[in-house]
């Protein structure tokens, strides 16, 4: 609670606490006779503020560093950066955490220009061969209505999805 006091609108959790030495202390003291016991526990705890958005940053900047395509760009997902506290050196000049982030990996790479009208009432391997043509090499195509061996003759009933 104390901390709540001294650093307000700083959620803590208990992943990102160390715990000190405890004191336990009872009134009356042990081997004493009374009518009423206090009990007293008095717990040390360590924290470490990090700043989530240079914390956020520099995990982005890590995982770029991996992606294997350089046509991809990540957006991190805001509210998603979270940390664990590890460990905490004596002078208390290092620290090491465990953090955790979720990101969405999005591609620059410019998506092929589609002819809706290019694919009405194709069978499906016309419809596949002028997607490959146009730099869609791997096509799944599923007809609604599977009796019918037609695209649609509506670009409107026709849905694309890339991914």
């Amino acid at each position: 609670d104390e901390f709540k006091t001294q650093l307000p609108g700083v959620l803590l959790t208990e992943k990102m606490l160390l715990a000190g030495a405890a004191d336990f202390s009872t009134a009356p003291a042990e081997g004493e006779e009374s009518t009423s016991l206090t009990a007293r526990m008095k717990q040390e705890f360590t924290t470490v503020s990090i700043d989530h958005e240079h914390l956020g940053a520099f995990i982005q900047e890590n995982l770029i560093s991996k992606l294997p395509d350089p046509n991809q760009f990540m957006e991190l997902i805001p509210d998603s950066v979270t940390y664990s506290l590890i460990s905490l050196n004596e002078d208390r000049s290092k620290t090491q955490i465990d953090a955790e982030a979720s990101a969405w990996i999005h591609s620059q790479s410019a998506l092929p220009t589609l002819d809706m009208k290019q694919l009405t009432g194709k069978t499906p391997d016309a419809a596949r061969a002028y997607l490959s043509a146009a730099g869609v090499p791997q096509a799944t195509i599923e007809l609604s209505v599977p009796w019918i061996p037609l695209l649609p003759f509506l670009e409107n009933h026709i849905i694309l999805k890339i991914r």
